[in-house]
């Protein structure tokens, strides 16, 4: 059991992480507690979970998870939670952890989550955002001045009726909107929130500028302090953090506005984490950028970081890339059947112990490909288009959802409780 703090040290927040959590840095890099991860072909479950298989429909916290399941006929659905509880970011009115998926009560109609350092997102099919757990709640009746708040049951993002996507940093939030605007509120000592000031946000703000985005889905994404936007016209912004050159413009300056990111086009899904970014191009190859420390970029190099974006270069190429997945220093993705097989997922980086390039492939009898996943470099989780949930790594907190809180140095399937 993890052992409280008291009330004002957890207003410091999520930012400075509770003793009892083990992750740790290495001059090697991230590492996980007492494990070695080794990347295995993953066998097709004895019968198909429900996970909805859509980008969104699964997401990797810090050290818990959220997954959607796939709506009934009338469009009802549920979100499941599992691991961590610290912050209440489990959403079940408790702050206690747990190894098996549950159900967040009253949580119905999700169309996707996100997951982050003790807070989590859903965003409903109406275009509501709802928000718990602690930081940006964006919610005024659940958060201070310094756009701080906690609540251990989903409570509505103020302000927004109308959005088509979401992320969640450190500390802030993103929602595009079907209007191609983006609100943002929480924390903004790097100019995340975009509206050229370093003022924090309790509550959403329209970013000033910044129009026509959207492509249905990975309209934004949100990095430690960085923020980015995929416009409808294929062309990509960032703002906020950008010392270690994850804006992508060339240099390691730091913009309080929305910058165009020069070169890119035809760009179609976006993915951010921590200090380096992934997007999918519409020819379904892959560009990265930002910090490349034990190649989380993928481009078969040792250089510490990249100002600008580079084209991934694992081995069997990138092409057909269907899903993409950014962990704290690794990344993965996911392609449409090719000549390693049905539903090949590849992982580069740091992931479990293992760096630099690291695939694997796997063949599903009569399955096709991998359609959503996410990585937080130490956990790995993967749904299948038959809605079969897979999980890997650390597992400290049981954010695995296997029902114990034991490393996984292969891909097992989640235990279905959903």
């Amino acid at each position: 059991m993890s052992t409280r703090t008291t009330a004002a040290e957890r207003k410091a927040g999520p930012v400075g992480r509770p003793r009892s959590w083990r992750r740790r840095w290495t001059a090697g890099g991230l590492v996980c507690a007492g494990v070695t991860t080794a990347l295995v072909g993953l066998a097709r479950p004895a019968s198909a979970a429900t996970v909805q298989s859509l980008p969104g429909s699964i997401d990797c916290g810090y050290e818990h998870s959220l997954l959607v399941t796939q709506p009934d006929a009338a469009g009802n659905n549920e979100v499941y939670s599992v691991g961590s509880n610290y912050y209440g970011e489990l959403g079940d009115g408790t702050l206690e952890p747990r190894a098996l998926f549950a159900k967040i009560p009253g949580l119905t109609r999700v169309k996707a989550v996100a997951a982050g350092r003790g807070t989590s997102l859903a965003l409903k099919a109406d275009g509501t955002v709802w928000a718990w757990g602690a930081g940006p709640l964006g919610n005024a009746a659940h958060v201070d001045a310094a756009a701080y708040g906690e609540s251990k049951v989903p409570v509505q993002v103020t302000g927004i009726t109308n959005a088509v996507a979401i992320d969640v940093g450190d500390g802030f939030a993103l929602a595009a909107l079907a209007d191609g605007t983006v609100k943002a509120w929480g924390k903004n000592a790097y100019g995340q929130l975009g509206n050229g000031t370093t003022t924090d946000a309790p509550t959403p703000i329209t970013v000033p500028g910044l129009t026509g985005v959207g492509n249905g889905h990975g309209d934004v994404a949100a990095g430690q302090s960085h923020s980015l936007a995929v416009l409808a016209n294929g062309t990509v912004k960032t703002w906020g953090n950008g010392e270690a050159g994850q804006l992508g413009t060339g240099n390691t300056n730091s913009s309080l506005v929305p910058v165009t990111v020069p070169g890119l086009t035809n760009v179609d899904f976006a993915e951010s984490r921590v200090s380096h970014n992934l997007v999918r191009l519409s020819n379904r190859t892959v560009k990265a950028w930002g910090v490349n420390y034990l190649g989380a970029l993928g481009d078969g190099t040792d250089v510490q970081f990249r100002e600008s974006p580079v084209t991934v270069t694992n081995p069997g190429g990138t092409a057909s890339v269907v899903a993409l997945a950014s962990g704290v220093l690794s990344s993965m993705s996911s392609k449409v059947p090719g000549p390693f097989g049905f539903g090949e997922v590849r992982a580069w980086g740091v992931m479990g112990g293992y760096r630099n390039v690291l695939a694997f492939p796997y063949r599903p009898s009569g399955q096709s490909n991998a359609i959503a996943m996410c990585d937080q470099g130490i956990d790995a989780l993967v749904v299948n288009a038959d809605g079969s949930l897979w999980v890997l790594g650390d597992n400290y907190s049981g954010q695995l959802g296997v029902g114990d809180t034991t490393a996984r140095s292969s891909f097992v399937q989640a235990t279905k409780t959903w």
